[in-house]
């Protein structure tokens, strides 16, 4: 097995990453998997203050900063509603030799794409189904801690195309250092390399994302 140490691999890339010996994470990365958990513009109605009130005082929450009597006020008031989120934490040590992270390497070689803060991948509704599932359940299973969203998209052809976004600036920063970010210098993580006989799946996988 091959387990990266991504405090290490990142550190550079990610100055203010927080870690353990368990887990990583960023102070700014939060997870809003809860229903309960209201938008601020949902909060703001409710509350009947503006948005950016609604903003200032999560961000108080967040930080333990004081507040200001009127933020006290709405917020004593209508405190069931100001829930804390819980912070985006990723397991520190992961095998990248895996089949799940091969799965999932070999889709961001050839379908996927980086942004600031998460990663997503695409395929035509009615193309390799099943594999695409499979990617899913093995972003379940990696990055349980994450956001993971899917939604459907229909574009000029009239066809309908599936996108899957994944949370997470560290999950983003990980994939472009691992593999590029645009597809004219997608690669692979030189590391890797003398594993080659080992990376069936990564190959399986990125061969049935592009077609």
């Amino acid at each position: 097995n091959y387990i990266l140490d991504l405090v290490k691999f990142l550190k550079n890339e990610l100055p203010n990453l927080q870690y353990n010996d368990n887990y990583i994470w960023l102070k700014s990365s939060y997870s809003v998997k809860d229903k309960d958990y209201l938008s601020i513009k949902e909060l703001s109605k409710i509350c009947k203050t503006s948005a950016a009130t609604i903003s200032r005082i999560r961000i108080k929450i967040i930080n333990n900063k004081k507040f200001t009597n009127y933020e006290y006020n709405i917020f004593n008031k209508f405190s069931k509603l100001f829930k804390k989120p819980k912070l985006i934490k990723i397991n520190r040590y992961i095998d990248i030799l895996s089949e799940d992270f091969q799965r999932i390497y070999g889709w961001y070689l050839s379908e996927g794409n980086c942004n600031i803060s998460s990663i997503e991948f695409s395929q035509s509704v009615g193309n390799n189904t099943l594999d695409f599932d499979k990617l899913k359940v093995s972003l379940k299973k990696m990055f349980s801690n994450c956001s993971i969203s899917e939604y459907l998209k229909t574009i000029k052809d009239k066809k309908n195309i599936r996108h899957l976004f994944i949370c997470g600036k560290i999950i983003s920063k990980l994939f472009e250092k691992i593999g590029g970010k645009y597809s004219y210098n997608k690669h692979i993580c030189p590391e890797l390399l003398p594993y080659s006989k080992k990376l069936g799946v990564l190959v399986n996988n990125f061969i049935i994302g592009d077609g």
